[in-house]
């Protein structure tokens, strides 16, 4: 289930042995980050939250039945899991994974295990929404070095902001070569972003422990740098548009009755009960600056008749957002949503340090 240690950590895991390589997307070749950015020192145990993109079946299978598959992933390799809440009309959901570099990665593994008892191959699937269906080709036996069982190929969507898939591609694409030969995977990234994000999917095909010793090296390379850009970047969270296309407008609205031609639009987020406190801040003054910030009103449900809990059971609280301006609405929920996935990855840094597994 653990990633193989090496016996000399700062060797390289690249081999040179010879795979069929994935086109490079030439939008990325030579493209290096257009910020200004720092390199920090990082280790397979450093922290790191990884989002992945599901498809409703696909989220099923790793909650289980009553939620034990779920939980046994999170306890087996120390790791903080939540799934986003189920959207009506959305096929998709999002999956974050936080934890040190290596338990993430072999999270994925143990995840990736569960859709190879699918017999159907992922890339020969046909989904509604446009970035669920797969980029690459079904894959053959012969494309992977190797490989015994077709069946055993299969593929993850990372959810990288538009600054990190530079990174994971390189100068002249060169790292992208170096991971997919030293790893015996394929890579793809899109050139599209998800829906009124700044994410976009960075697609890995092969076995699931290739997959996962992939991971590993794609999160010390995105860690390796801070990069300024990303603190404005708008992460993709599951919604419906008013249009079928994969267009704006995910937020709900609806007419006031103050003024029957004013529009309010309103989105949710759900927050387990645990983190509320810290995303509301002392006194409240991380919530009030983010309604001045973005021109909204936020509410929190309090009423026993409003609780609401997740597909394991854990309470949850409803975080409301309204306001008369699309936009705002949405800079307010990709913001709250950004704030959460801070506060879980620095209670997973916490947690590791203390060594202490605490459930969220």
């Amino acid at each position: 289930m653990s990633i193989e240690e090496e016996n000399n950590q700062s060797a390289s895991p690249f081999t040179t042995e010879s795979v069929e390589k994935t086109p490079v997307d030439e939008t990325e070749v030579g493209r290096e980050s257009s910020t200004e950015s720092n390199s920090i020192e990082v280790s397979k145990n450093s922290p790191i939250l990884y989002r992945v993109l599901l498809s409703y079946n696909e989220s099923g299978k790793v909650i289980g039945h009553e939620a034990k598959t779920l939980k046994t992933l999170r306890d087996t390799n120390d790791i903080q899991i939540t799934l986003s809440e189920k959207v009506q009309g959305c096929s998709d959901r999002v999956l974050s994974i936080g934890g040190s570099i290596v338990n993430v990665a072999n999270t994925i593994n143990d995840i990736i295990k569960l859709f190879v008892e699918d017999t159907e191959q992922t890339a020969s699937k046909h989904y509604p929404f446009s970035f669920l269906n797969s980029m690459l080709p079904e894959p053959k036996i012969e494309d992977f070095e190797g490989c015994t069982d077709v069946n055993a190929i299969r593929s993850v969507r990372l959810l990288l902001s538009n600054s990190k898939i530079p990174l994971v591609f390189g100068k002249n694409g060169d790292t992208l070569k170096k991971l997919q030969e030293g790893y015996k995977v394929k890579i793809i990234g899109s050139k599209r972003t998800l829906p009124d994000s700044d994410d976009r999917l960075l697609e890995i095909q092969g076995e699931s422990q290739h997959i996962a010793d992939c991971i590993v090296e794609v999160g010390q390379i995105i860690l390796n740098k801070i990069s300024f850009e990303q603190l404005n970047e708008i992460r993709y969270t599951p919604h419906l548009s008013k249009s079928k296309t994969n267009g704006s407008q995910p937020i709900r609205n609806q007419k006031t009755e103050q003024d029957s031609d004013l529009q309010t639009f309103s989105a949710t987020v759900l927050v387990p009960e645990p983190l509320v406190g810290g995303l509301i801040g002392v006194k409240g003054n991380r919530i009030i600056s983010l309604r001045k910030y973005t021109k909204t009103k936020i509410t929190t449900l309090k009423n026993e008749d409003e609780k609401t809990h997740n597909d394991e059971g854990e309470e949850m609280r409803k975080f409301v957002i309204t306001g008369h301006s699309v936009d705002n609405v949405k800079k307010a929920e990709s913001l709250l949503v950004k704030n959460l996935d801070a506060l879980t990855e620095e209670r997973a840094m916490e947690n590791e340090k203390n060594g202490k597994n605490v459930e969220f």
